[in-house]
């Protein structure tokens, strides 16, 4: 992940003590889905989107 992110293809975002890690890339975020979109965060209302 550190490498990734020094290649700035991803970055980090914290939201309601998760991790959500986006995609810069659109390439690579059409290719592999965000992690908020595979697991919402357990017992939160909102609906995080990438």
């Amino acid at each position: 992940l550190k490498d990734l992110e020094k290649k700035e293809l991803i970055v980090p975002v914290k939201v309601d003590n998760h991790i959500w890690i986006y995609t810069r890339s659109a390439k690579h975020a059409a290719a592999a889905p965000t992690e908020a979109e595979k697991k919402p965060a357990k017992g939160s209302k909102k609906q995080v989107k990438a």
